[in-house]
């Protein structure tokens, strides 16, 4: 019987672990919209040149074909830059060209990854940028680990 309780929790830590998104920040919204007054404030950390990958999970019945998300932030010199990311996940005709996990679709914005400055801590805001008072049908913003 002493053999098999180190089996058991094993068995549990590591099914417990699978699925797990590697994500080093994620922020959900309760009402599953972003208002365009909501600010998402995160410090990240640069290091070798990477920070993460931005991505946004959308439900399944997000409205539009693509989706503005702007990330201003200010490096750990003191210089301050704006990126505005656009990410178009529709055909022209109209079609999701997202893989779909589970009942959302997770959107990657890779130019977060390269941004330009030193190595070091970022303090960030990231607000979407759809000229609409509010976005709905977001699950949540997240950065993966790199």
């Amino acid at each position: 019987m002493k053999s098999v309780f180190p089996i058991l929790i094993t068995a549990i830590v590591l099914l417990s672990s699978c699925g797990q998104d590697n994500f080093t920040f994620s922020h959900r919204f309760p009402s599953e919209c972003w208002g365009i007054q909501d600010t998402i404030h995160v410090a990240l950390e640069k290091k070798d040149g990477k920070v993460g990958q931005l991505l946004v999970d959308l439900k399944e019945e997000f409205p539009f074909q693509n989706f503005y998300v702007k990330v201003m932030y200010t490096g750990p010199d003191g210089s301050e830059k704006e990126l505005l990311l656009n990410q178009r996940f529709a055909s022209a005709a109209g079609l999701w060209e997202l893989p779909k996990t589970n009942s959302y679709y997770r959107v990657p914005y890779d130019d977060l990854l390269d941004f330009e400055g030193p190595d070091g801590t970022y303090k960030c805001r990231i607000i979407q940028f759809m000229r609409e008072d509010e976005v709905c049908e977001i699950k949540q913003v997240a950065i993966s680990g790199l």
